[in-house]
């Protein structure tokens, strides 16, 4: 069931790109009680996407029969008979077909893409079929009965085929074992180049895990030169604020940024600020670049961080979702596979831990999965850090968790500066990057340039220059470990 939220991805990808194309997504009924079924299936209603949702139900998930069986000792996995009817907690049609009878398979498949084609609107399709094996090799099969398995074995789809042509004078006997050898054949090699193919050189490990990153010299070089003149423009503005004799903070600071605006040429703004400036400028830059997730739209983001954006781009380009992490996480892996460039929103890090499946084995795994295939150029943006009284589930602190697994990025900026640069570099990345904001830092104010300027991703920056110790941190604590050498200085 790892595809039904990227399938999801896919189908709004093709809806918003007018491709005419339909997904089809292909799953076993076991996933079926899976969380991120609902969540998928429920995202893909309310969006209306193109999608055909095809439940292979063999009836057995591993070795729990879906709705019960004759073995005693046996429990159920569901209290339904059909899958299909779940489709009505969706608003959507639900199909049962003979998933043995290949015409009629054809024949409701089709008019299901016919449907997401003409309408917008996603079909589930359950097709009652059988596995003939266990799960796997060590599989006694204890959880069912001998006759079953030769009920269902009399059924074989090919059987079943091979009959109907027959019947139908579609088809001679001589063709369908023609067939049948040539099918072999192609499987016995199949099986020998792999059995004589050499192991894998150990030294390939590491290969097709990550996109190389390449940057444009110019704006490289802008970023550096710009990096000093910021750290001075930020301390002026410091200065300015500090020496103020205005009235009111309100007015000293827009006196100070006043300053810095004329002396330096830069904008003065808050490090949500910043993220907002960054997602709003590569949505101008780049028309697959979208933004999605809970509360996005007209409430601004939990923090303001998407404020603007939906008035400007629309909500075919932000896009509201439910509560539904794995689902948000899924689909962006989905949107990015078909082209698209999508930031995803979880609104607390701590949430991120619904969504590691999708995120971590659908998302940062695929491109080393595909030997090297498929890109992944997705931005999870989300929160993280305590400081806010807002409890524990909403104020943990796991980027350490996100770096474990091959294939992802973690980026956590410490100023104002950073989070735009950072930002806008992680959007233009092929790779899979989460971006978190530390909640404590979203009214730091901090010196940005103007227009258009990456910081690449992975360099160290030497954010204060000196001899006596070094200090290595990142987001709030590198803005600590600053405050601390001034006085120390």
């Amino acid at each position: 069931g790892g595809n039904q939220a990227p399938a999801v991805g896919a189908s709004l990808a093709e809806k918003y790109k007018k491709s005419g194309r339909v997904v089809l997504s292909f799953f076993g009924d076991g996933s079926t009680n899976c969380g991120s079924f609902h969540e998928s299936m429920n995202l893909a209603s309310v969006l209306k996407l193109p999608l055909v949702v095809i439940i292979e139900n063999n009836l057995y998930g591993m070795s729990v029969p879906f709705s019960g069986s004759e073995v005693e000792g046996t429990v159920r996995a569901s209290n339904i008979e059909d899958i299909a009817v779940r489709a009505a907690a969706y608003d959507v049609p639900g199909m049962i077909v003979d998933g043995q009878d290949v015409v009629a398979v054809f024949l409701a498949v089709r008019s299901a893409v016919e449907r997401a084609r003409k309408d917008y609107q996603m079909t589930i399709v359950e097709a009652k079929t059988y596995r003939w094996y266990g799960h796997s090799r060590s599989d006694p099969r204890a959880y069912r009965t001998k006759a079953e398995e030769k009920a269902w074995h009399d059924r074989d789809p090919i059987v079943v085929l091979s009959k109907k042509l027959l019947n139908e004078e579609l088809s001679t006997q001589e063709q369908l074992d023609e067939i049948k050898d040539k099918a072999e054949n192609t499987i016995e090699a199949a099986t020998k180049f792999g059995l004589d193919s050499p192991w894998p050189n150990p030294a390939d490990l590491t290969k097709d895990v990550y996109v190389e990153e390449t940057y444009p010299a110019e704006l490289v070089e802008s970023e550096e030169a710009a990096s000093k003149r910021v750290t001075e423009a930020t301390d002026a503005f410091e200065t300015a604020l500090a020496s103020s004799t205005a009235k009111t903070k309100k007015e000293a600071t827009e006196k100070a940024r006043a300053q810095i605006k004329s002396q330096f040429g830069m904008d003065v703004m808050t490090i949500g600020q910043a993220v907002a400036t960054a997602q709003a400028e590569e949505m101008r830059r780049n028309e697959n670049v979208i933004v999605m997730g809970e509360d996005v739209g007209l409430y601004g983001g939990a923090y303001q961080a998407t404020r603007g954006l939906l008035t400007e781009f629309g909500t075919n380009r932000v896009i509201d979702t439910a509560i539904s992490e794995a689902a948000i996480a899924g689909a962006a892996v989905g949107m990015a596979l078909r082209g698209m460039r999508p930031i995803a929103e979880i609104m607390y890090v701590d949430f991120v831990t619904i969504a590691m499946d999708q995120l971590v084995h659908v998302g940062a795994y695929n491109r080393y999965m595909f030997g090297g295939k498929a890109k992944v150029p997705l931005v999870l943006r989300t929160e993280g850090g305590l400081g806010r009284c807002i409890a524990a589930h909403h104020s943990e602190s796991l980027e350490a968790w996100l770096m474990h697994p091959p294939g992802l990025y973690v980026v956590m900026p410490s100023t104002p500066y950073d989070a735009k640069g950072l930002l806008k570099a992680a959007v233009r990345s092929d790779n899979p990057v989460v971006f978190i904001e530390h909640k404590a830092t979203y009214g730091q104010l901090g010196a940005v340039p103007q227009g258009d300027y990456i910081i690449p991703l992975g360099v160290a920056d030497i954010k204060r220059p000196g001899k006596d110790a070094t200090i290595v941190s990142y987001s709030r604590m590198a803005m600590r470990s600053l405050e601390a050498a001034k006085v120390l200085a």
